[in-house]
């Protein structure tokens, strides 16, 4: 009984396939969607995000922010680093897709780690990829929870 309606089902997949192929346009519909969506959505299911470029504003310069940016270096993830004086050239370098995160660390970030406190560090995203976006600000995430 399975068998039967087994065949009676490829038989009919059969029978469609053959008149979509004979059509040309189907033909074209048929290759050409496949492959369009391949191309659109390949960056859309990227679940690793590599070379990533970051701005950075260190207002403790301390030895202590200064090991935390060591952290950032040494991962292979991250790529260029851009360390900035002021907001303006950090906002413009996130504006202008330079960078993919920013990273403002607090000028009380030292005293926070020596005395046991919590430490503020600010990350922004460009969120225009926000796969990549929120993929890229849990790794910073990541190396500064293990700090």
């Amino acid at each position: 009984m399975i068998r039967d309606f087994l065949r009676r089902v490829f038989a009919l997949v059969k029978k469609e396939f053959i008149t979509i192929w004979k059509d040309p346009k189907s033909r074209g519909i048929i290759i050409a969607l496949p492959l369009l969506q391949l191309f659109i959505f390949a960056n859309a299911i990227t679940m690793e995000v590599k070379n990533i470029d970051v701005a950075v504003i260190d207002r403790d310069n301390s030895v202590e922010s200064r090991e935390l940016l060591s952290r950032f270096e040494n991962s292979p993830r991250f790529r260029r680093f851009y360390i900035l004086d002021n907001e303006k050239d950090f906002k413009e370098k996130i504006d202008t897709q330079r960078v993919q995160i920013g990273i403002y660390i607090n000028n009380d970030f030292s005293s926070a780690v020596k005395s046991n406190r919590p430490v503020d560090v600010l990350i922004v995203a460009d969120g225009r990829q926000t796969n990549s976006a929120s993929i890229a600000s849990g790794y910073a995430s990541q190396i500064i929870a293990s700090y």
